[in-house]
């Protein structure tokens, strides 16, 4: 059975030409509100304390009597790594950015729900990219399983921010991320077991690493991509999504502003794409 579902339908439209996409999201982010910083929740703090509401499925007896959903306050606390936000060119790995937040929050708030977004109950996950872990810390538990995943400096502050908030949730949601290196850059063998889901949560901001992307997409053999990104350098979305495109091996939608909630992802500042493997005729992906 498939886990991590994305309920998109109505909700969706096909992307089939990376420059017809392109020029439609870069007109629309000219009527979107005024960007905050480069997209960093706060690049000043060492250390960010930051809360979600939890949605909590209601029990057999509740739905039955059809009572309401309880939420839980969920805190985290996610260290930063200033020092090297400052001193290393090129670094994004050290702060927490405002799409990880934002879709953590819409996950979060509509968990177990029949129109959540995204279903992450008994999923298998590797995201990309994983930077300080908050996506790590505040999805793992609602899955089966959570890799992480980044390049080798960012391993220690990714660690740490996942053990620090290993308490963070209600015991139930058991669920712990696993980190495990991975370069884009390097060669990577295609994972023998393949992941219900590969997140790549604002990972696009280096022109030389959009290629690599999809490569490392790609290679995790996952049936199910969802790459959400704000909207900055014009040339390295294009780079990316032409890349996917010309593939052919997937099937690529982009999620309509009401599917993002009703809060700052769904205003044009963001984009969330959901990639669907296309299987083989013999059946394989």
């Amino acid at each position: 059975m498939l886990h991590g579902r994305i309920n998109d339908t109505g909700s969706s439209t096909p992307v089939t030409d990376a420059d017809d996409e392109i020029f439609d999201l870069y007109t629309a982010l000219q009527r979107a509100p005024p960007a905050q910083g480069l997209g960093q929740v706060d690049a000043r703090a060492s250390t960010l304390s930051l809360s979600f509401d939890l949605r909590l499925p209601p029990s057999e007896d509740a739905r039955r009597r059809k009572r309401a959903a309880k939420t839980t306050r969920i805190d985290l606390e996610l260290a930063q790594d200033l020092r090297s936000l400052r001193d290393t060119a090129g670094d994004t790995a050290s702060v927490v950015w405002r799409a990880s937040y934002l879709l953590c929050q819409l996950v979060l708030a509509q968990h177990g729900s029949a129109t959540a977004l995204l279903d992450l109950r008994e999923a298998s996950v590797v995201e990309l990219g994983s930077g300080t872990g908050l996506s790590a810390c505040a999805l793992a538990p609602l899955c089966g399983s959570y890799i992480a995943t980044d390049q080798p400096a960012a391993l220690p502050l990714l660690r740490a921010n996942i053990l620090s908030n290993a308490s963070a949730f209600p015991q139930s949601f058991s669920s712990a991320a696993t980190v495990v290196e991975l370069d884009w850059t390097e060669p990577m063998t295609p994972t023998a077991h393949a992941p219900d889901l590969v997140l790549a949560i604002d990972c696009l901001f280096n022109p030389s690493l959009a290629v690599p992307l999809f490569d490392a997409i790609e290679a995790t053999t996952a049936p199910v991509a969802l790459v959400l990104s704000e909207l900055r350098d014009q040339a390295v979305m294009h780079d990316f999504l032409s890349a996917w495109l010309a593939s052919e091996r997937w099937s690529i939608s982009r999620l309509l502003p009401e599917a993002l909630g009703d809060g700052e992802l769904g205003q044009g500042r963001y984009v969330a794409w959901i990639g669907r493997r296309i299987a083989s005729p013999s059946g394989g992906a």
